[in-house]
């Protein structure tokens, strides 16, 4: 979790079985964790905003999601 800072979007390409023990793993950390994915996209505003940290996005963010470019460059 060394490579973890705030405004870091992890991207996964696999869904099922990893987006989980992820947010887990990160959130055990310490870091507050949004997600944004094919069924999930609550965590997109509040890490825009900064009210979360870490981002896990799976390739739904890959469409060239607005304003995403402009807070996070990790």
């Amino acid at each position: 979790m060394e490579n973890i800072r705030k405004k870091t979007v992890v991207y996964t390409h696999y869904v099922d079985g990893i987006v989980e023990p992820l947010r887990e793993a990160i959130s055990k950390a310490g870091w507050t964790v949004g997600v944004y994915s094919g069924d999930d996209k609550t965590g997109l505003d509040a890490f825009r905003t900064g009210d979360t940290d870490v981002l896990i996005g799976t390739s739904t963010i890959g469409t060239g999601v607005d304003g995403l470019q402009f807070v996070s460059s990790r």
